[in-house]
């Protein structure tokens, strides 16, 4: 969207019906504001205020993944990995076959990332 105040009143109206229509309530707290680099720091306050969300220069991480990936995907996703051997390693001593194993792993891979979707961040 554009840095502008009748935007950003459109976005707070728009959660509000969000909110409204799902019983659920979007969390000032845990959401941030990133703008581009050529919106004056007042707007970015004014807008900021408006929304009642805290301004950063860029997301750490959206839906428990990261906004920024850079050269090393081993480095990006590697927690991931690290998760998903943690849990194998516990099957180790339980009789399933290469299948089942394969299937086993696939199901908490995706449980994994997506309890990081849902939670925000992991």
């Amino acid at each position: 969207m554009r840095a502008i105040k009748s935007e950003c009143e459109k976005v707070k109206a728009i959660l509000c019906l969000y909110e409204a229509e799902s019983g659920q309530q979007v969390n000032p707290h845990k959401s941030e504001l990133s703008f581009s680099p050529n919106v004056r720091q007042g707007r970015r306050k004014e807008l900021a205020d408006l929304l009642n969300m805290k301004v950063v220069d860029h997301h750490q991480k959206y839906l428990g993944l990261p906004t920024i990936i850079g050269r090393s995907k081993k480095q990006a996703f590697g927690y991931l990995v690290d998760q998903v051997r943690a849990k194998v390693k516990v099957w180790k001593g339980k009789l399933l076959s290469v299948a089942g194993k394969e299937v086993l792993i696939k199901v908490v891979a995706q449980a994994q990332m997506l309890s990081g979707c849902l939670m925000g961040s992991t």
